[in-house]
């Protein structure tokens, strides 16, 4: 018997088992153009595997959930689960799923159907954090050429830099979010809403170490210099990513010429093409690198310059008491990783 389960936004493969005494394969079940050739067995310790092609291009996410119902309900997620399944699974023939069934439950009866599911997420597309009103955004994989002929001599060469996807806050981390997890809140200017800052790049590292055991397994992290380049410009090349004029600026960020002599409360401002806010101005954030006085040696590959080991870590984007010039997407600013000031704050990356 066959029949076509619909899923709107996802890419699905089912399979269909029968558990009664033992496990036992009886149907499979298949809908969608990018998981294909799926096979599937039952090991001697009760184990199913699950084979599948995954078609296209560029990494998935791949999940597993269950029915013992013919798949009219799939109310069982496996957490006993290894191989090609989870975040950032790159396409290709052979995948495999095992699923170690009786570490999830002491009993599976019932006609079981498996639901492989592939979701490819969507540029700009946004994904909740761990803490109220943080979200993120996919940044998609590509590469830039970094930096400015046009600006101060540590910010040549301009170079090509490749850039891996990844995940980043669509905002600066707001003092509610900061206090949930740290339990003080540091900031001159207080609101729930406004950015943290008077953190230095030390607090940052304990509020992402502790991010982290609150939700594990995402990678929690600051972004490298580059990654934060590339994401502010969005595929542009201009000062910042609304023109090159300082009414562009006001446009995109705050900064001396319309703060008030203040920060503002995150996401007010117009984002850029791929859902950030704030990357001009407000204040400045933290990026992972140590400061290097020129780009000569740097990585190409996106990853943060963490050696040799320098004196400075870097900022970036300027803040609400900077003019333009220092609020442009290539200015790169510097300040001692145990060093706290008003001006200074940050947000975070993830791998998921």
């Amino acid at each position: 018997m066959r029949r076509k389960f619909k899923h709107k936004e996802h890419k699905v493969h089912q399979v269909i088992l029968c558990a009664l005494c033992a496990l036992c394969v009886s149907i499979s079940l298949a809908y969608a153009d990018n998981v294909e050739n799926v096979r599937y067995s039952v090991s001697e310790d009760d184990k199913i595997i699950v084979e599948y092609d995954l078609n296209g291009a560029g990494e998935f996410s791949v999940s597993l959930a269950v029915s013992t119902d013919n798949g009219a309900t799939f109310v069982i997620q496996p957490r006993a689960v290894s191989g090609d399944v989870g975040e950032k699974v790159a396409a290709g023939r052979g995948k495999r799923i095992v699923w170690d069934v009786y570490r999830d439950m002491k009993r599976l009866a019932g006609d079981v159907a498996v639901q492989v599911t592939a979701t490819k997420p969507k540029q700009g597309e946004k994904s909740a954090g761990p803490l109220p009103g943080m979200n993120f955004v996919l940044i998609p994989g590509g590469s830039f050429m970094m930096g400015s002929n046009d600006g101060y001599e540590n910010e040549k060469p301009v170079h090509r830099v490749e850039i891996k996807s990844f995940y980043m806050m669509t905002t600066e981390v707001t003092q509610a979010q900061w206090r949930t997890v740290m339990g003080d809140n540091p900031s001159c200017f207080k609101g729930d809403d406004l950015p943290v800052e008077y953190v230095s790049w030390s607090d940052c590292q304990e509020f992402i170490k502790k991010l982290n055991q609150r939700d594990p397994g995402k990678g929690y992290r600051l972004p490298s210099e580059a990654e934060w380049e590339y994401a502010c410009r969005a595929g542009t090349t201009t000062k910042y990513y609304t023109g090159d004029s300082e009414s562009d600026l006001a446009r995109a960020g705050w900064y001396y010429g319309n703060s008030d002599s203040k920060t503002h409360p995150v996401g007010q401002k117009q984002p850029n093409a791929w859902g950030l806010y704030d990357m001009h101005g407000n204040v400045w954030e933290w990026c992972e690198d140590w400061y290097h006085d020129t780009y000569n040696g740097a990585p190409g590959d996106g990853r943060a310059w963490t050696s040799p080991a320098g004196t400075y870590r870097v900022l970036r984007g300027g803040s609400w008491i900077d003019g333009g010039r220092y609020c442009r997407g290539a200015f790169r600013g510097r300040f001692g990783p145990d060093s706290h000031d008003g001006l200074n704050g940050f947000r975070v990356v993830c791998s998921s």
